[in-house]
């Protein structure tokens, strides 16, 4: 039988609850000296031993409990179970062994059970003795806080007591009970800890946070919560103070980072090092820069993988080159097509950085992006301007060449048909020879203006008057199916080009919208004033800032893809099964050649369209120097020095001349010529150079004779620019410039044009 179920089963059972509401320890015990039932005093007593009341009963009396053993308690249990009598007079004082305590101990007999009764004694000593071992674990749990605790008192402000942790953070004060509390906190913390809240409640001061003075001069910041109580008969506070000196510290590092981190305009993303069960390293921040550059909100991308911002451009290779060296825990650094959530392409900068903790291990990436779009749009045109350059000095070495070719073939095409009868088979051949060179001229002259080495004759233009002038001429040029629209302000400023060039510029680009609209469709011409800042000229290479006319066409065509708009501007390069792919070659160089810009904007399926931003005329437009009308295309009989380093130009300029009565001088180069001008003894009436020659070009050797002949009159001939008489294309003051390829009649009226004028001698 249990002990629960003979307690339950036992005569004494309807006493329990007395003995349990009794202040003294009860312990009952059967016949065999076992406890059976101990109440909750005595389960209290047993507590103070280490003992568990639970965990004894069951057991022997003797073996239980550490004064059960006492021979005196033991000889009256033994009456009381033999039926001897046992009255109040038995009871027994005993010192509890090990506590330093005494208790008087009786013995009742009741049916079926033995009642051991317990009450502790305490005289004067013993109280003493209580009050200083209590006054001691007080002391001692007091001291055991980590955090620095400290008692003032509520009205004088007076410190009562401190702990070992506020003695040990404020040493160099000095003893700090008996002082006043300012030596720590300041008046307003002070104030805080002095109100009076209910008895026991709990009040945090100042926020949560003091500033305390340390006896070393230096403040820290401290969390400061107060309780009330009583205080040995004094109404005072007990403060506990938490030092957050070097958390605020951090926290204000943390919020100036996050508040970098908010301000700077690079994105910055922030990546799990552990991937995904899909492989991929899941976001786990963003900043507002990442927010308001790509349209994502950063409670859309938590938990997605980094490549959010991939697109059909991004290159896959290079993606996977990156990946390849985070894996190897490398830092990164890579240039990248990445996307917006609208799909608006840029280009970024990327830095990829690991991220450790404090052990040591890798947890996080780090990428900060940085758009260089504009950067990179300056490089492509850069190196699009580089090679227009490079492409631009080939074709305009092929076209000087050529240009002398051309004049030969076409010249000695004139002496031949001259010589030929007309409606004869060899003078039909030699027509079909000097139109074939007429076609090759026109080649030229293309190539010439796409290389920026044609001659311009500029003008003060209105373009929009320009614009509106040649709208007849467009509508021509168009299919029916083309709608044109023109948008052209009133009054515009003027510029200075060449405005049959520029019509040959808005002429190229209206064939080329036209068929680029083979189903029909809209081409707007627009025409207005603009001033181009200093962020657009940023974002365009060789763009000054300024005031500039913007002549737009658009068309709603078919578009282009990057790969075309990346070559549209070389010559020969056409995505159409006919033409020479010179129109868009020449409206680049005579727009450059003029001092202006020319950008394109175009996508497959939306169109294209053309800004060409041409400044506006700040100096006065300069002199021709055949403005007179021009002389019949007659000979004569002077004596005329020409200076052609190519063969072929020279014997048909010499053949041209002779024809016409002049007496002809030739030489190969500008010592050559010099040579035959200090030993000719006659008058030499003229001097026709070529520009452009090795050792000493046409410019010099004009130098040179006229200081042996003053008065010289020169005409030079050039199928090419150079600066030695044009400045940007345009012809110096003075100058007379035969473009080759000339025919006859060219040279007769250019030379008898500068023979007939009056002499002018500097």
């Amino acid at each position: 039988m249990s002990a629960s179920e003979f307690v339950s089963e036992t005569a004494f059972a309807a006493a329990l609850p007395l003995l349990e509401a009794v202040g003294d320890s009860v312990c009952l015990l059967d016949r065999a000296r076992r406890i059976v039932w101990v109440n909750t005093s005595g389960a209290r007593a047993a507590m103070a031993f280490g003992v568990v009341a639970s965990d004894i009963v069951g057991l022997p009396f003797e073996s239980a409990l550490p004064f059960a053993s006492d021979p005196r308690l033991v000889a009256v249990i033994d009456r009381a179970i033999a039926g001897e009598s046992v009255d109040a007079s038995s009871s027994i004082e005993m010192s509890i062994p090990g506590s330093g305590r005494r208790a008087r101990v009786r013995v009742v007999v009741m049916p079926d059970v033995i009642a051991v009764i317990a009450r502790e004694r305490t005289d004067d000593g013993t109280v003493q003795r209580m009050q200083t071992e209590h006054e001691a674990r007080y002391r001692t749990l007091f001291d055991a806080v980590p955090l620095p605790l400290v008692v003032i008192e509520r009205g004088t402000g007076t410190v009562l007591s401190t702990n070992r942790a506020m003695n040990n953070a404020f040493a160099l004060h000095g003893p700090l009970i008996g002082r006043h509390g300012s030596l720590l906190f300041n008046t307003e913390c002070l104030s805080l800890l002095s109100r009076a809240p209910e008895e026991g409640r709990r009040v945090r001061v100042s926020q949560g946070v003091c500033p305390l003075l340390r006896g070393d001069g230096t403040v820290l910041e401290a969390e400061v919560e107060s309780f009330t109580l009583d205080f040995g008969g004094r109404e005072a506070v007990l403060a506990t103070i938490r030092d957050v000196t070097e958390e605020r510290k951090a926290e204000a590092e943390r919020a100036l980072l996050r508040a970098a981190v908010a301000r700077i305009n690079d994105l910055i993303v922030i990546t799990s090092a552990t991937p995904d069960p899909d492989g991929a390293l899941p976001i786990v921040f963003v900043n507002e820069a990442f927010e308001r550059h790509t349209g994502w909100h950063r409670n859309e991308v938590l938990g997605l993988p980094g490549s959010i911002l991939d697109g059909p451009g991004t290159d896959a290779t290079l993606i996977a080159r990156v990946h390849e060296h985070l894996r190897r825990g490398e830092t990164v650094r890579a240039e990248v097509l990445q996307y917006t959530r609208e799909g608006r392409e840029y280009w970024a900068e990327l830095v990829v950085v690991p991220v450790y903790d404090s052990a040591g291990v890798h947890t996080h990436w780090v990428s900060v992006h940085r758009d260089v779009s504009d950067r990179k749009q300056l490089e492509e045109q850069l190196f699009q301007s580089q090679k227009m350059e490079a492409v631009g000095r080939l074709a305009g070495g092929i076209a000087h060449d050529f240009n002398n070719v051309l004049t030969a073939i076409s010249g000695f095409s004139e002496l031949l048909l001259e010589e030929l009868p007309a409606g004869g088979e060899p003078h039909e051949e030699v027509l079909q020879i000097k139109a074939a060179a007429a076609r090759a001229t026109a080649l030229t002259r293309q190539l010439l203006a796409f290389s920026r080495k044609q001659i311009l004759r500029p003008r003060l233009v209105d373009v929009g008057a320009l614009v509106r002038n040649v709208a007849r001429l467009l509508e021509r040029a168009v299919t029916e199916e083309v709608v044109i629209r023109m948008s052209v302000a009133e009054v515009t400023s003027p510029v200075l080009a060449d405005a049959v060039q520029l019509e040959q510029v808005l002429l190229n680009l209206a064939v080329n919208a036209s068929e680029a609209m083979p189903e029909g469709g809209s081409l707007t011409i627009e025409v207005s004033d603009i001033a181009l800042g200093e962020s657009y000229a940023h974002r365009h290479h060789g763009v000054q800032p300024g005031h500039y006319v913007c002549l737009t066409v658009s068309d709603t065509g078919i578009g282009m893809d990057r790969a075309t708009r990346e070559r549209i501007w070389e010559p020969f390069f056409t995505t159409k099964g006919g033409g020479t792919g010179l129109g868009l070659s020449t409206v680049y160089g005579i727009v450059r050649q003029s001092g202006g810009h020319v950008w394109v904007y175009s996508e497959p399926g939306t169109g294209t369209t053309f800004r060409i931003y041409l400044p506006v005329a700040t100096s006065d437009v300069p002199e021709d120097a055949m403005e007179h009308a021009p002389s019949p295309a007659l000979g004569g009989t002077e004596t005329i020095l020409v200076v052609e380093d190519e063969a072929l130009v020279r014997n048909v300029t010499r053949a041209m001349l002779a024809r016409r009565g002049y007496t002809v001088l030739v030489a190969s180069d500008g010592d050559h010529a010099q040579r035959i001008a200090s030993e000719h003894y006659g008058v030499i009436d003229l001097l026709l150079t070529d520009v452009v020659m090795p050792r000493a070009n046409g410019r010099r050797v004009a130098e040179r004779l006229r200081m042996m002949r003053p008065g010289l009159r020169v005409v030079y001939m050039s199928g090419y620019t150079e600066d030695a008489i044009v400045h940007h294309g345009v012809l110096e003051a003075g100058i007379v410039l035969l473009e080759k390829p000339f025919t006859e009649a060219d040279l007769a009226r250019t030379i008898r044009a500068v023979l007939d004028a009056p002499l002018i001698v500097d």
